[in-house]
């Protein structure tokens, strides 16, 4: 299966630990007077163990939560990168060379086209096309080189509006190949803050700065990702990560947390110590 080692590589879950372990309950940080206008602007992840890492992303122009440019900086390999958004005809854009179409009403991200770095000797040009119900995303299908069946499919499970579960399937023979679960702290909602797809690999920079439906409005304290071989059924890798150490701001916005276990390749920003900030309009 072409790719399909480099595409499936993953991490997270498990293990309930009390609410007084995971937030911070006394803190009385405000994030805005106008708390229902505030879209994240910033995130610092930084490996505080082997200080192996750190970067930041800056999101600047922000406009109903869509974001023009993306600057991120690994301040360890003192390297700058900057992604600007072109929006043509109000329903098509162009980010870092990849083409983004969006549904005309509510601006959903509908396609993703894009042309990849050569692998194996190989240039391969990739069609991602995504499928809502209820403003939750509910199916994604991959195309590879304009082939008209599709590789892979990932299928989207809820539970009260909170991704529950992700199961991706090797489509030719519909073969189980990745799954994921996810476990959240029930006493707490707060403001949207960041998307948990954990099947996006190679789209993870798309996450926090498109559309892709309702955002979860709980906290996430454990992810679970199993990797099986082509039988759909044997496994090859398990990958365990645990959040904790929230901090919430009085008006209920994800501020800061801390995660354990491997690094989550498709969600890279969710890295040992992680820090949002938000930019808020009237």
């Amino acid at each position: 299966m072409r790719n399909f080692v480099l595409i499936l590589l993953l991490s997270v879950l498990s293990c309930k630990k009390p609410f007084s372990a995971l937030y911070e309950a006394n803190d009385a940080e405000q994030v805005s007077l106008f708390s229902d206008t505030c879209f994240l602007s910033a995130i610092n992840s930084r490996n505080l163990n082997q200080v192996e890492e750190s970067f930041t992303l800056n999101y600047s122009q922000i406009s109903k939560g869509s974001v023009n440019s993306l600057v991120s900086i690994n301040s360890i390999l003192n390297k700058t990168k900057t992604d600007r958004r072109v929006i043509i005809n109000d329903t098509l854009s162009i980010f870092d060379g990849d083409s983004i179409f969006l549904t005309r009403q509510k601006k959903y991200v509908e396609r993703i086209v894009t042309s990849k770095r050569p692998l194996e000797l190989e240039f391969d040009h990739f069609e991602y096309r995504f499928f809502y119900k209820d403003s939750l995303l509910d199916s994604r299908l991959m195309y590879v080189n304009g082939d008209s069946i599709p590789y892979f499919e990932s299928k989207y499970s809820y539970t009260n509006n909170q991704l529950v579960g992700v199961e991706m399937y090797f489509k030719p023979n519909n073969q189980l190949i990745f799954q994921t679960k996810f476990t959240y702290e029930k006493e707490v909602r707060v403001k949207p803050w960041v998307y948990l797809y954990s099947d996006f690999f190679s789209l993870s920079e798309h996450l926090l700065i498109f559309n892709f439906g309702v955002m979860p409005l709980g906290i996430l304290t454990a992810m679970e990702s199993v990797y099986f071989d082509g039988d759909g059924v044997t496994k090859i890798g398990d990958w365990k990560v645990k959040f904790s150490n929230y901090k919430i701001s009085k008006d209920n916005y994800v501020l800061r947390v801390s995660s354990a276990g491997q690094r989550i390749q498709s969600l890279p920003f969710l890295f040992q110590n992680t820090e949002f900030k938000y930019q808020c309009k009237k």
